[in-house]
């Protein structure tokens, strides 16, 4: 390995800067079908449950690729790779936005989760080469509220960009903006290290193989990374795709309203991301801010679900604090840095990060549930319905809290080889 001269340190946050940037991107077109749950189901005549398998096409993508990723970013150039993945990504967001073939529309959310998988894990990959061990866990603080804020954009901004520009000309910016980061990933990012040729493929495939032996040993690892899915998915399913229509059609709210309260769980993740990501390292204590977040969203899904009724304040409360506590997700990454050398970080993350995005397959399962359940002629699902399929969220935090007491805490102090 072949180690670059190090860029100054201003030049390093600026590369954080387009990879997180890229990361909110992609979370970005990923909450995007929530907006238009109603009008995909319209537009291609589906129910509830092959929408949801619409949207899940991005996970059928993101989720198994993390397998690859990872080893992918610890053995090869991270520019070649990222730069890659934000082509893949804009294009696959051209087919699902401008298509009107149902396969068309398919493959595009398809593409949308191939290049996206690269994201997270490229910040990560780039922060552990560059940066020193304690700034780990804010990095991923930082990065998830990009992430974040990405998705209030998919969900709230998209909606008030839609009734300025029309639906059309905010497509073009939005595809626009792609091509524009994949210039600036291209042109900005450095490598840690150069491109070595002296290793045979073979040789390189066997590297590739013993980093994921090594990594999907720990059992710690998948105890961390399940924590991590279980406090992540309720936000992929609900904010992600039901959260709009449950409030239309629950609570009665304007669609620009529900945008608003779906929004406010990702701005409660944007703040709760960082703020989290620095207690952690403070206090050097990863273990407990997980219970408490567990606790807390559970607290705060179940008041929003079954609690009679709700005033709009209180469900904007509600939403934002299910979102900062489910946010302590963001530790499960810097424990997955924890617990292995820093050569295989982006092994290590990947992994977690396949984990914890299985749950995205639960959007299939939502809009399954939904179907099951209602038994009217109406095509408007109840309130039972909706209390059936998301009664998921809080058994998805009442599984994170149990699965705490299997995880050893790290004291942020990183393994040696």
């Amino acid at each position: 390995m072949n180690l670059v001269k190090s860029p100054s340190k201003t030049y390093i946050w600026m590369m954080l800067l387009i990879a997180a940037t890229f990361y909110g991107y992609e979370f970005f077109l990923r909450v995007t079908p929530s907006l238009t749950t109603k009008e995909l189901m319209a537009t291609f005549n589906l129910s509830a449950k092959e929408v949801g398998m619409l949207a899940s096409y991005y996970f059928w993508a993101y989720t198994p690729m993390q397998l690859f990723v990872g080893v992918l970013m610890d053995h090869y150039q991270v520019r070649r790779l990222l730069t890659t993945s934000v082509l893949i990504c804009t294009i696959g967001a051209y087919l699902f936005f401008l298509e009107s073939n149902y396969m068309l529309a398919a493959v595009g959310r398809f593409g949308v989760g191939f290049g996206s998988a690269f994201a997270f894990v490229g910040v990560m990959k780039i922060a552990a080469d560059w940066l020193p061990k304690e700034r780990f866990a804010l990095i991923a603080g930082l990065t998830t509220t990009l992430g974040m804020l990405g998705a209030v954009g998919g969900e709230f901004v998209l909606s008030e960009l839609f009734s300025w520009l029309g639906i059309n000309q905010s497509i073009y910016l939005i595809l626009g903006f792609g091509v524009i980061l994949t210039l600036l990933t291209a042109f900005c990012i450095k490598d840690h290290h150069a491109l070595s040729h002296q290793t045979s493929l073979m040789a390189e495939f066997k590297m590739l193989i013993a980093s994921m032996i090594k990594v999907a040993k720990h059992y710690q690892i998948w105890i961390n990374a399940l924590i991590g899915a279980c406090l992540f998915t309720p936000t992929t399913f609900f904010a992600g795709q039901w959260a709009i229509p449950y409030f239309m059609d629950v609570k009665h709210v304007s669609e620009h309203h529900a945008a608003l309260l779906s929004s406010l769980i990702f701005i409660g993740w944007a703040i709760g991301g960082p703020l989290l990501g620095w207690l952690s390292n403070v206090l050097n204590l990863r273990k407990p801010f997980l219970i408490l977040g567990g606790l807390g969203a559970l607290i705060c899904s179940v008041l929003l679900l079954y609690a009679s009724s709700n005033t709009l304040p209180e469900l904007m409360l509600l939403n934002f604090l299910i979102g900062l506590f489910s946010s302590s997700e963001i530790l499960v990454f810097a424990i997955a840095h924890d617990l292995i050398e820093n050569h295989l970080t982006a092994t290590v993350i990947a992994l977690t990060n396949m984990i914890v995005m299985l749950g995205g397959f639960l959007q299939h399962t939502v809009g399954y549930l939904l179907d099951y359940h209602h038994t009217h002629p109406t095509t408007t699902y109840t309130v039972d319905d909706y209390h059936f399929a998301l009664s998921l969220m809080p058994l998805c935090f009442i599984l994170s809290c149990s699965l705490c007491f299997f995880l050893k805490e790290t004291y942020c102090n990183t393994a040696t080889s």
